[in-house]
This record gives C-alpha cells, sequence and structure tokens, in this order.
C-alpha cells in the first residue's frame, strides 16, 4: 500500500473560478508502472470530482513526478497540458465536457508550452527523437569522445531512461543533472494557430512573448534576495524577500510600494500568491520547530493587516516536498492544496479563504490511512549547543514477551508531509515500527543559507542523533540496537556518524558516498566541479588533499565500517563504492550489496520500491531483532546467517543475535 499511494501534481483553478483541475498519479507494482488522470471538480458545489482524461505517465524529475499546471483558455472550457504517451511528450487538451485530444504531432518532445493572444499555441522543442538516436548510433559505431560532459562510470550507451525510452545520457550544467544527447543543443519555439492547426516558426515577437511568459516574471525590481515572486496580469507584484538574515513581504500594486509589518511575514515563506483580483496576499509559512508543518496566512496589502486561515500538522502545498511545484492553486474564494503530514497520506482540501473551513475533496489514501499499525509523534529536542531539532517517532510495536526496550532504525535528512520510507523513499518506518523496531525520521537543521562546510553540517548532523538517541533512550529504545539508513546526504551523514561514533548496530545505505573513483569520475568536469567540491568538501584531487579524503572517504576508514552493511544502490552510481564495499566483503565484513540496472539517483520502478521496502524491513529485523522469515526469501536469511557467523568468527562486530542482544569486539 506505501508503494501504490495515490499522488497529486498539477493543481490549478479556471480563469472564471468555476472549476478546479489535479492529476492523480498511480503505481503499480503488477504492471510496474505509473499511470496518471486529470481530475475536475466545481469549486463552489459538493459534486464529487470526476476523471476528465487520461494524463499518461508522469515525467519525472529527480524522485518526484513534475508539478507543472495545465494552462486553461481564457473563456474557461478547455485546459491544456503534456501528456508522456508511448515514449513521445506531445500538448493535449481536454474541454469540460470530457473532450480530450492531441494537438502536437512534433518530431521532438516537447519542453515546454504557453497560450498565447490569437488562439496560438505556442511550444518549445529540441532535438528530434530520431536525430537523437542517430546520433547515439554514430557515437556507437565510431567511438565515444571521453571529454567533461560524458557520465564516466556508468554505461556509455543507452544506459538511462528518459520519457520511457533508453538514451545515452550527458551532464549539464556544473554538478550531476544529465540530459540526453543533443540535449544541449539550442531550442526552437513553434506556433499551431489553433483554429486551423497549422503550425509554423515562431516569429521574433512570438518567441518573445513565449519566453517572457514562460520564463515567469523579473526580479530585478525586488530588493535582496527574492525567494518567491507572483506578478499578475494587471501589474500587482509580491514578493517573498531574504535579505541580510532578514525576511520579509513587499508587494506593488500601480505605483504603490507595501511592506508587510506583520511578525508572520518575518518567517519561512513555502509559497505566495494574489488572491484573484483583490489587493490581498495569501502565503504559507513553515514552522521548522513544528516539523516544517505550514499555516496559510491572507495580508491585506494595503491596511497591512495579516490573518490566519488555515494551519495544518504537515504540508499545504502542490507536491511531495516544500520547494517542489507553485504552492496550493489560490482563487478569489479558495485555496486548492495537496495536504499530508506524517499520519495522513496524500488528499485534496479545498480552503475557504474567508471562513478558513476545508473541505476534502479527495482521499484516495484512505484505506492506507486506516490499516497504518504505527503513528508517528512529532519530537523537538535541542542538543548539547542549544541548536533545536525536529523529528518524527514511531514507537515499536511491543512483543509478546513484554521485552521493555526496542531497537529503533533512524533516517536523517528530510521528514515532510507523509514520510513513507524517509528521504529517498526506502526504509518503510511504519512497517519497521510494526515489527517492532521504533523508527525515527530526523529533520536537517535548517542552516538558512549559511555558508557551512559539509563538515559542519556532518558534525551538526551528529549532535543531533546523540541527543535524540538520549530522547529515545527515556522512551524505550536500545541504545545499543541502533539502526541508520541514508539516502544522498543522509548517506553522508551515516558514515560520518560511523567514523566517530559508536552508536550503529546495523546499516542501510541507498547511495554512496565520497571516494577517490567519485572525484576521478568527475574531475573532466573542470573547474565548476572542483571548486565547489573544494569549497564544500575541502577536497582537491586526493593526493594534493590526502588529510581530508581521511575524514571523508569510507575507503579510508574501513576499520570504522565493521557492522551489517547493506548497499542497494542505483547502476548509474555504484561504481563509486567498490574501492570500499569490495575491501569490506573480503576481509569478511557482513556487507551485501544489491544494484540496480539503469537506475539514477532515485529508484523510482515500483518493483524496486517494494524490493527495496522489503529487504530493507528484513535486514534490520534479522539484524536487530535476531529474526528471519521463510519462504521466497529463505536463501536471503541464509546468505545473511552465513555473513554472520563469519563476522564473528573473524571478532567483527555482529549485533543482534536471536534474542535481540548485542555483542562488540
Amino acid at each position: 500500500m506505501l508503494v501504490e499511494i495515490t499522488d497529486f501534481t498539477g493543481l490549478s483553478t479556471s480563469p472564471d473560478g468555476d472549476y478546479a483541475a489535479y492529476r492523480a498519479e498511480h503505481a503499480s507494482v503488477e504492471e510496474n508502472a505509473y499511470r496518471s488522470e486529470w481530475i475536475v471538480f466545481r469549486l463552489d458545489g459538493d459534486e464529487a470530482p470526476r476523471r476528465i482524461a487520461d494524463g499518461g505517465a508522469p515525467i519525472f524529475t529527480g524522485g518526484w513526478a513534475m508539478g507543472e499546471a495545465p494552462r486553461w483558455s481564457p473563456d474557461s472550457k478547455w485546459f491544456y497540458f503534456r501528456a508522456l504517451q508511448d515514449g513521445e511528450v506531445q500538448i493535449w487538451r481536454v474541454s469540460m465536457t470530457g473532450t480530450a485530444e492531441r494537438l502536437t504531432d512534433d518530431a521532438a518532445d516537447i519542453k515546454s508550452f504557453e497560450l498565447l493572444a490569437g488562439d496560438k499555441l505556442a511550444y518549445e522543442v529540441g532535438a528530434s527523437r530520431e536525430e537523437i538516436e542517430q546520433a547515439e548510433l554514430d557515437e556507437y559505431h565510431s567511438g565515444i569522445l571521453i571529454d567533461g560532459t560524458v557520465p564516466i562510470g556508468q554505461g556509455l550507451f543507452r544506459s538511462g531512461l528518459h520519457h520511457g525510452r533508453r538514451v545515452t545520457q550527458r551532464y549539464l550544467g556544473e554538478w550531476m543533472q544529465v540530459t540526453t544527447l543533443l540535449g544541449d543543443r539550442s531550442t526552437q519555439v513553434k506556433i499551431m494557430e489553433l483554429e486551423s492547426g497549422r503550425v509554423r516558426s515562431a516569429s521574433q515577437q512570438e518567441e518573445k512573448a513565449f519566453r517572457r511568459i514562460a520564463g515567469g516574471p523579473s526580479l530585478d525590481d525586488a530588493p535582496g534576495r527574492s525567494e518567491h515572486t507572483h506578478v499578475t496580469a494587471d501589474g500587482r507584484a509580491a514578493h517573498a524577500i531574504k535579505e541580510e538574515g532578514k525576511r520579509f513581504l513587499r508587494a506593488r500594486i500601480g505605483e504603490g510600494e507595501f511592506v508587510c509589518a506583520a511578525p508572520q511575514c518575518s518567517r519561512s515563506i513555502a509559497w505566495l500568491s494574489w488572491r484573484g483580483a483583490a489587493q490581498e496576499v495569501v502565503f504559507a509559512t513553515r514552522d521548522r520547530e513544528r516539523g516544517d508543518a505550514m499555516s496559510i496566512f491572507a495580508w491585506d496589502v494595503e491596511n497591512d493587516g495579516v490573518r490566519l486561515v488555515r494551519e495544518a500538522q504537515g504540508l499545504l502545498h502542490s507536491g511531495r516536498v516544500i520547494g517542489l511545484g507553485a504552492g496550493c492553486a489560490v482563487g478569489a474564494h479558495y485555496a486548492l492544496c495537496i495536504a499530508a503530514d506524517a499520519n495522513t497520506p496524500p488528499q485534496i482540501e479545498r480552503i475557504d479563504l474567508d471562513s478558513g473551513e476545508t473541505r476534502v475533496i479527495a482521499a484516495p489514501n484512505r484505506a492506507l490511512a486506516r490499516n497504518l499499525d504505527a503513528h508517528a509523534e512529532l519530537l523537538s529536542w535541542r542538543d548539547g549547543e542549544g541548536r533545536v531539532f525536529t523529528g518524527y517517532f514511531y514507537p515499536a510495536a511491543r512483543d509478546s514477551q513484554g521485552e521493555t526496550a526496542s531497537p529503533m532504525f533512524l533516517t536523517y535528512y528530510n521528514c515532510q508531509g507523509f514520510i513513507r520510507g524517509g528521504f529517498g523513499d526506502e526504509w518503510p518506518l511504519v512497517s519497521l515500527a510494526s515489527a517492532g523496531i521504533a523508527s525515527l525520521c530526523i529533520n536537517m537543521y535548517p542552516m538558512d543559507g549559511a555558508a557551512v562546510s559539509a563538515i559542519e553540517e556532518y558534525e551538526i548532523a551528529l549532535a543531533g542523533i546523540n541527543s535524540a538517541i538520549d530522547l529515545v533512550e527515556r522512551r524505550g529504545v536500545d541504545r545499543e540496537r541502533i539502526g541508520v539508513g541514508g539516502f544522498s546526504f543522509g548517506a553522508s551523514v551515516a558514515m560520518w556518524t560511523a567514523y566517530h561514533s559508536d552508536l550503529i548496530a546495523a546499516a542501510s545505505l541507498a547511495t554512496p558516498t565520497m571516494t577517490a573513483s567519485y572525484y576521478w569520475q568527475r574531475a573532466l568536469k573542470g573547474d565548476a566541479f572542483k571548486e565547489n567540491l573544494k569549497r564544500v568538501w575541502g577536497l582537491g584531487a586526493p593526493d594534493e588533499t590526502p588529510v581530508q579524503w581521511r575524514r571523508i572517504s569510507p575507503s579510508r576508514n574501513l576499520n570504522r565500517l565493521r557492522f551489517p552493511l547493506l548497499m542497494q544502490l542505483a547502476e548509474q552510481e555504484y561504481l563509486v563504492a567498490p574501492e570500499y564495499f569490495v575491501p569490506l566483503m573480503e576481509s569478511g565484513a557482513p556487507v551485501e550489496v544489491h544494484v540496480f540496472p539503469d537506475a539514477p539517483h532515485y529508484k523510482i520502478q515500483p518493483r524496486r520500491r517494494l524490493a527495496i521496502y522489503q529487504r530493507n524491513l528484513d535486514w534490520f529485523r534479522f539484524w536487530l531483532l535476531g529474526e528471519e522469515a521463510g519462504g521466497a526469501r529463505a536463501a536471503q536469511f541464509e546468505r545473511w546467517r552465513k555473513l554472520k557467523e563469519g563476522a564473528q568468527s573473524s571478532g567483527i562486530r555482529s549485533e543482534g543475535d536471536a534474542n535481540g542482544q548485542t555483542s562488540k569486539d
């Protein structure tokens, strides 16, 4: 049920304020695929939402589906959207009566689109699918030139998936983002005249209009750093600004300039929007001390009054995490939000902007909510320096023997919304707690843009973890049986914890961490990569900064990694890690590694998600509780018994025998 949860994106309201639309996205383990559908409902009525069109396969960016909203026709009779169908991204439209039609048949995937005045559809394309395929074959036959754009350390020919197609990948930009071959080619804008269906190249004026709309409003008039902005067609502008460590809201109406003086406007703001044609800005704040829970406020700009509209226990947004998506869809009377918290799977809420009255529009995950065997509670604590941390704690279900202390699994990074498997979505926290292993998801300490190094962030994280364990020990957690899991930055924190403490009894990592291989596989990216590595991690080439590499790299800290370690890695990343997991394996340390073909940083396929969940659950039950399952997974437990026997005969630390006891060398 955790894997096949329904998510939402694409929240929007029609120009006339009568209708709202959203896209519901479903995972299927049986099909190992995702599907989506567009849903509409009347904002001011009680009628049930109705399916109006097939949304195609979600277009993923990182680990989440892109949350782009549809574009409505000015008369509110149609809305337009991109859809990935049969390996192509084209533009479709659907009427409020449910008539759907595909509009484009372009040889290239549509990157973005907008509606222009004069009943015109403008859209942007790059290289065609055929051109990309031919360029891949040309390289295949002639040999691939290795330069800074080539992702060394993964397959060089069609090793990734893009829009359902196997493609050759290239780096894009300074860091690790990838695109297709020819993905850096200049794009062109085309115009479809909707009445005739004729397609032509955009004029210079049309392209300028398209890029002005698609690029969003200019922030040049906003002092300081504008974190969020909304500029309406009639020229009203609102900005959430961070300047010299202070936050505030600023608005412009005509020639008038306004700054919000209320204390709510100085909080961390997640999104903002003008309320229809009113002189009121609706905005959402995130409360760090409430685990990033959000509240919606309305600012009467001309009278400088702020009132609370809705306070939630979790997210009120348009995506799974804060910052992904534009925020709630705000109209003249209502805000339409995706609401989710640690114990409430995603649902659609309609919030009355005057009364704050909330109505649940769609809750397809209610069955999951009813079947949760464990419930999270928000914890807040301070470390030795007085820094405030928050996290969500799932107490362990007690066994029939009445054991007073339970093992615990923890993960560090991001615990927003409905947590599922932590950040990276790999450890089913509710399932672990139901099995008798308490779970704790710790929110990353908010640095608020402070210029700190990764080492400082690791040390802060470890301080937060240490103080969290002190707290939960008083709530019945056995500090001698602590399991740790980590994804991306969270994996680095897990490694740092291993280097600088004896807390870890068993671990599971979803991504590898810094090694010399990591450096050399990316060094050809040039100065931008190297400067960032030096600035954040203090790392140069391995022979240039050997002391710092010894502090950070697991291959230089093998003696601190003698606990049971499970690694479930993406094929596009795992070649960073053999320089430490192979020596550990050869030494007899209890290490097991699984690699998922084609996978990038996030592993999103539903069957893979289920396999990862199950293996992590089994791993921590085996090492922290001494429990095994039979049936189809019997061979897995036989392997792990041999790992345990080998570790014990070698004198290597191996936590948790069949009675849940621990031993250390």
